[in-house]
Protein backbone atom coordinates (compact mmCIF):
# COMPACT_ATOMS: atom_id res chain seq x y z
CA UNK A 1 0.00 0.00 0.00
CA UNK A 2 2.71 2.33 1.34
CA UNK A 3 4.36 2.10 -3.09
CA UNK A 4 1.09 2.90 -4.30
CA UNK A 5 0.12 6.07 -1.60
CA UNK A 6 3.63 7.18 -2.92
CA UNK A 7 2.87 6.46 -6.33
CA UNK A 8 -0.09 8.71 -5.89
CA UNK A 9 1.32 11.30 -3.66
CA UNK A 10 4.31 11.60 -6.71
CA UNK A 11 1.89 12.37 -9.38
CA UNK A 12 0.46 14.89 -7.31
CA UNK A 13 3.22 16.75 -6.30
CA UNK A 14 3.86 16.72 -9.67
CA UNK A 15 0.96 18.28 -11.65
CA UNK A 16 0.61 15.09 -13.89
CA UNK A 17 -2.03 14.26 -16.16
CA UNK A 18 -5.86 13.31 -15.05
CA UNK A 19 -5.08 9.90 -16.76
CA UNK A 20 -1.73 8.96 -14.32
CA UNK A 21 -3.83 10.62 -11.20
CA UNK A 22 -6.75 8.46 -12.11
CA UNK A 23 -4.87 5.23 -12.88
CA UNK A 24 -2.56 5.78 -9.77
CA UNK A 25 -6.19 6.59 -7.41
CA UNK A 26 -7.49 3.33 -8.66
CA UNK A 27 -4.68 1.12 -8.16
CA UNK A 28 -5.15 2.46 -4.24
CA UNK A 29 -9.00 1.58 -4.81
CA UNK A 30 -8.17 -2.04 -5.92
CA UNK A 31 -5.52 -2.27 -2.95
CA UNK A 32 -8.60 -1.00 -0.53
CA UNK A 33 -11.42 -3.42 -2.65
CA UNK A 34 -9.05 -6.49 -1.21
CA UNK A 35 -7.78 -5.14 2.15
CA UNK A 36 -10.76 -2.71 3.22
CA UNK A 37 -10.01 -3.34 7.16
CA UNK A 38 -6.73 -1.42 6.81
CA UNK A 39 -8.69 1.46 5.61
CA UNK A 40 -10.74 3.96 7.71
CA UNK A 41 -14.33 5.53 6.33
CA UNK A 42 -15.98 8.24 7.82
CA UNK A 43 -19.04 10.35 7.51
CA UNK A 44 -17.79 14.08 7.96
CA UNK A 45 -19.90 16.57 9.61
CA UNK A 46 -19.75 18.70 6.29
CA UNK A 47 -22.21 16.17 4.16
CA UNK A 48 -19.03 14.29 2.38
CA UNK A 49 -17.35 10.73 2.79
CA UNK A 50 -13.86 10.52 4.19
CA UNK A 51 -11.68 8.06 3.20
CA UNK A 52 -8.24 8.18 4.99
CA UNK A 53 -6.17 6.66 2.91
CA UNK A 54 -2.61 7.13 4.89
CA UNK A 55 0.82 8.80 5.89
CA UNK A 56 3.27 9.61 2.98
CA UNK A 57 6.70 10.92 4.88
CA UNK A 58 6.36 12.60 8.54
CA UNK A 59 3.69 15.61 8.32
CA UNK A 60 1.73 14.21 4.30
CA UNK A 61 -1.19 12.82 4.30
CA UNK A 62 -3.49 11.50 1.53
CA UNK A 63 -7.23 11.00 1.77
CA UNK A 64 -10.16 10.77 -0.82
CA UNK A 65 -13.65 13.36 -0.16
CA UNK A 66 -16.66 11.91 -1.84
CA UNK A 67 -20.20 13.67 -2.27
CA UNK A 68 -22.66 11.62 -3.13
CA UNK A 69 -26.12 13.10 -5.04
CA UNK A 70 -28.90 14.09 -2.89
CA UNK A 71 -27.34 12.30 -0.14
CA UNK A 72 -25.74 14.84 1.98
CA UNK A 73 -26.58 14.91 6.25
CA UNK A 74 -24.53 17.95 7.23
CA UNK A 75 -24.41 18.32 11.46
CA UNK A 76 -25.60 21.45 12.73
CA UNK A 77 -24.91 24.17 12.85
CA UNK A 78 -24.08 23.92 9.47
CA UNK A 79 -20.51 26.33 9.44
CA UNK A 80 -18.55 26.14 6.31
CA UNK A 81 -15.52 28.49 6.86
CA UNK A 82 -12.97 26.97 8.37
CA UNK A 83 -8.78 26.47 7.65
CA UNK A 84 -6.38 23.74 7.58
CA UNK A 85 -3.29 22.75 9.42
CA UNK A 86 -1.77 22.14 6.80
CA UNK A 87 -1.72 22.95 2.95
CA UNK A 88 -4.56 21.61 1.16
CA UNK A 89 -4.02 20.25 -2.66
CA UNK A 90 -7.48 19.12 -3.88
CA UNK A 91 -7.71 17.43 -7.59
CA UNK A 92 -10.96 16.45 -8.37
CA UNK A 93 -11.48 13.08 -10.11
CA UNK A 94 -15.14 13.34 -11.13
CA UNK A 95 -17.91 16.08 -10.89
CA UNK A 96 -17.49 19.47 -9.60
CA UNK A 97 -16.45 21.51 -6.56
CA UNK A 98 -16.50 25.07 -6.15
CA UNK A 99 -13.52 26.36 -3.72
CA UNK A 100 -14.67 29.90 -1.84
CA UNK A 101 -11.98 32.34 -0.20
CA UNK A 102 -12.52 34.13 2.86
CA UNK A 103 -10.40 37.28 4.15
CA UNK A 104 -10.67 37.90 7.88
CA UNK A 105 -10.61 41.12 10.21
CA UNK A 106 -10.17 40.95 14.20
CA UNK A 107 -11.57 44.57 14.68
CA UNK A 108 -14.23 44.05 17.57
CA UNK A 109 -16.48 47.36 16.16
CA UNK A 110 -16.53 45.56 12.81
CA UNK A 111 -17.19 41.57 14.41
CA UNK A 112 -20.06 39.79 12.83
CA UNK A 113 -18.52 36.23 13.86
CA UNK A 114 -17.04 34.39 16.64
CA UNK A 115 -13.64 32.12 16.33
CA UNK A 116 -14.30 28.30 17.14
CA UNK A 117 -11.04 26.19 17.80
CA UNK A 118 -11.76 22.53 16.59
CA UNK A 119 -10.28 19.46 18.60
CA UNK A 120 -10.57 16.10 17.55
CA UNK A 121 -10.91 12.71 19.21
CA UNK A 122 -11.68 9.33 17.98
CA UNK A 123 -15.02 10.06 16.81
CA UNK A 124 -15.85 13.25 16.71
CA UNK A 125 -14.75 17.19 16.09
CA UNK A 126 -14.99 19.57 19.27
CA UNK A 127 -15.50 22.98 18.29
CA UNK A 128 -14.74 25.39 21.71
CA UNK A 129 -16.10 29.14 21.34
CA UNK A 130 -13.11 31.52 21.90
CA UNK A 131 -12.84 35.08 22.44
CA UNK A 132 -11.78 36.23 19.40
CA UNK A 133 -14.62 38.15 17.25
CA UNK A 134 -14.46 38.81 13.72
CA UNK A 135 -15.11 40.28 10.30
CA UNK A 136 -15.47 37.45 7.58
CA UNK A 137 -15.98 38.78 3.53
CA UNK A 138 -15.84 36.54 0.44
CA UNK A 139 -12.53 37.49 -1.97
CA UNK A 140 -12.86 34.88 -4.66
CA UNK A 141 -14.70 31.95 -5.63
CA UNK A 142 -14.02 29.08 -8.21
CA UNK A 143 -15.52 26.01 -9.81
CA UNK A 144 -13.24 22.95 -10.47
CA UNK A 145 -13.85 20.36 -12.61
CA UNK A 146 -13.04 16.91 -13.55
CA UNK A 147 -9.09 17.22 -14.14
CA UNK A 148 -8.76 20.18 -12.59
CA UNK A 149 -7.56 21.12 -9.07
CA UNK A 150 -7.03 23.76 -7.03
CA UNK A 151 -4.76 24.51 -3.61
CA UNK A 152 -5.85 26.02 -0.11
CA UNK A 153 -2.68 27.45 1.67
CA UNK A 154 -2.13 26.67 5.60
CA UNK A 155 -4.04 29.04 7.47
CA UNK A 156 -6.40 30.12 4.84
CA UNK A 157 -10.07 30.45 5.35
CA UNK A 158 -12.09 28.81 2.80
CA UNK A 159 -15.84 26.35 2.36
CA UNK A 160 -16.63 23.95 -0.43
CA UNK A 161 -19.90 23.99 -2.18
CA UNK A 162 -21.10 20.71 -4.16
CA UNK A 163 -24.14 20.72 -6.35
CA UNK A 164 -26.63 18.56 -4.16
CA UNK A 165 -27.50 16.52 -7.92
CA UNK A 166 -23.78 15.93 -8.37
CA UNK A 167 -21.53 13.01 -7.84
CA UNK A 168 -18.36 14.75 -6.84
CA UNK A 169 -14.89 12.74 -5.51
CA UNK A 170 -11.82 14.60 -4.80
CA UNK A 171 -8.26 12.86 -3.87
CA UNK A 172 -6.64 15.17 -1.71
CA UNK A 173 -3.07 15.35 -0.71
CA UNK A 174 -2.86 17.04 2.65
CA UNK A 175 1.05 18.21 3.31
CA UNK A 176 3.07 20.54 5.70
CA UNK A 177 1.56 19.70 8.64
CA UNK A 178 1.38 21.91 11.80
CA UNK A 179 1.20 20.32 15.10
CA UNK A 180 -1.82 22.92 16.22
CA UNK A 181 -5.06 23.50 16.19
CA UNK A 182 -7.53 24.52 13.12
CA UNK A 183 -10.24 27.24 13.44
CA UNK A 184 -13.96 27.14 12.42
CA UNK A 185 -16.16 30.67 11.85
CA UNK A 186 -19.28 30.58 14.03
CA UNK A 187 -21.81 32.86 14.32
CA UNK A 188 -21.73 35.70 17.28
CA UNK A 189 -24.40 34.21 18.68
CA UNK A 190 -23.14 30.43 18.81
CA UNK A 191 -22.83 28.61 21.64
CA UNK A 192 -19.51 27.74 23.98
CA UNK A 193 -19.08 24.54 22.41
CA UNK A 194 -20.52 21.83 19.94
CA UNK A 195 -19.67 18.72 19.21
CA UNK A 196 -20.05 16.93 16.13
CA UNK A 197 -19.59 12.64 14.91
CA UNK A 198 -17.83 11.83 12.45
CA UNK A 199 -19.49 8.44 12.15
CA UNK A 200 -17.49 5.45 11.46
CA UNK A 201 -18.12 3.13 8.68
CA UNK A 202 -18.46 -0.69 8.38
CA UNK A 203 -15.27 -2.40 6.86
CA UNK A 204 -17.38 -3.85 3.93
CA UNK A 205 -19.11 -0.50 3.41
CA UNK A 206 -15.38 0.71 1.96
CA UNK A 207 -15.07 -1.93 -0.18
CA UNK A 208 -18.64 -1.58 -1.66
CA UNK A 209 -17.66 2.46 -2.04
CA UNK A 210 -14.48 1.46 -3.49
CA UNK A 211 -16.18 -0.71 -6.43
CA UNK A 212 -18.35 1.73 -6.89
CA UNK A 213 -15.79 4.57 -7.43
CA UNK A 214 -14.00 1.68 -9.59
CA UNK A 215 -17.00 1.47 -11.93
CA UNK A 216 -18.05 4.95 -11.53
CA UNK A 217 -14.13 5.88 -13.39
CA UNK A 218 -14.04 2.93 -15.95
CA UNK A 219 -17.70 4.95 -17.53
CA UNK A 220 -15.66 7.93 -18.14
Amino acid sequence: MQLLLDNLAQHLQSNHSYEAVLQATCAVLEYIKKFPHKISLAHHPLGFFLIKLGEVGSSTSLRLHIWLPNKRTVQNPAWFIHNHIFTLKSYVLAGEITNILFNTNFVATQANKCLYRVAYNSDSSILNRTSHYLSCNKISEFTYWQGEHYVVEKGQYHATYVPSESLTVTVVLASNRDKINPYVIGDLQGENRYIYCRTAMHSLNIADVASFLLDTFSLR
